[in-house]
């Protein structure tokens, strides 16, 4: 595909074939690793390769209300985001659209059909990071909430020593 649309040339393949031997890398990876072609470009091929449609999320303005909608947990855990909403279907843009797992999860957790479109790792990463917050940020959270709980059991009547006998159990264990 790549070839045939003029994306590459033959030396670039000859180059990305030699990084592929020596590295392992796929050949795509390597065609963007040795600049021959952007990861869009790739995923764009990828995309039509594997008959699933494309989209350049670097050109569009996400919907306020759908990310404020669509769990972050999910974004984060399944790299995907939410880009239209329509005809009570979701379409969220993934860079791995045979995931079934995140299909089945987002079809429940938002009750609707959800449509699956291809886009590149690093608009995907850059979004997510923009609407979400990095995965670091939101397990950071997380481990305050569980601190606030764990502080909030020791400060309740009488937990003092059953959180005490607890941690020294657990530690014994």
């Amino acid at each position: 595909i790549l070839l045939s649309s003029g994306d590459i040339s033959m030396e670039d393949l000859d180059l990305a074939l030699i990084d592929h031997k020596a590295k392992g890398m796929r050949i795509g990876e390597a065609l963007v690793s040795i600049g021959a072609i952007e990861e869009r470009v790739l995923t764009r091929a990828v995309a039509a390769q594997e008959k699933f449609p494309f989209v350049d999320l670097s050109v569009m303005e996400l919907p306020e209300d759908l990310i404020t909608t669509f769990p972050r947990e999910i974004a984060l855990r399944h790299r995907v985001i939410p880009f239209k909403e329509a005809n009570k279907t979701l379409h969220r843009a993934t860079d791995d659209p045979k995931n079934l797992i995140a299909l089945d999860e987002i079809s429940f957790s938002m009750g609707q059909k959800v449509e699956v479109s291809m886009a590149s790792t690093k608009d995907i990463s850059l979004l997510i990071e923009k609407n979400y917050g990095t995965e670091n940020e939101y397990l950071a959270e997380f481990e305050d909430i569980r601190l606030a709980d764990e502080v909030e059991f020791v400060r309740s009547p009488g937990s003092q020593q059953r959180f005490e006998d607890q941690s020294i159990q657990a530690i014994y264990k």
